[in-house]
């Protein structure tokens, strides 16, 4: 899994991660990858990444997926952004 550090430095981080159970270890990182691919083979989309354009750096996904809501499944939009990159002086135009 070649995305797996650059995901795992995102999805540990407790405060990007405040509004989960609890930040993820290393085997949720992998299953949470694991889940997004499995998203394409089953429903045609998924989670995108979001890459920063200066800096070409890795700082999230967004995108669709498919819920549990009251035993029903449903279309989702959400995103997960690396804290650290609400804290950027400049956002990149996309996010302004």
């Amino acid at each position: 899994m070649v995305d797996l550090q650059s995901w795992h430095q995102i999805l540990s981080d407790s405060e990007t991660m405040q509004h989960y159970k609890e930040p993820f270890d290393l085997e949720k990182t992998k299953s949470w990858i694991q889940w997004n691919l499995d998203n394409y083979s089953q429903y045609g989309f998924g989670l995108w990444a979001i890459i920063l354009k200066e800096t070409n750096k890795f700082i999230g996904d967004c995108g669709l997926t498919m819920q549990n809501i009251h035993g029903k499944m449903c279309p989702e939009i959400g995103y997960i952004r690396s804290i650290r990159t609400f804290r950027l002086e400049k956002l990149p135009k996309r996010w302004e």
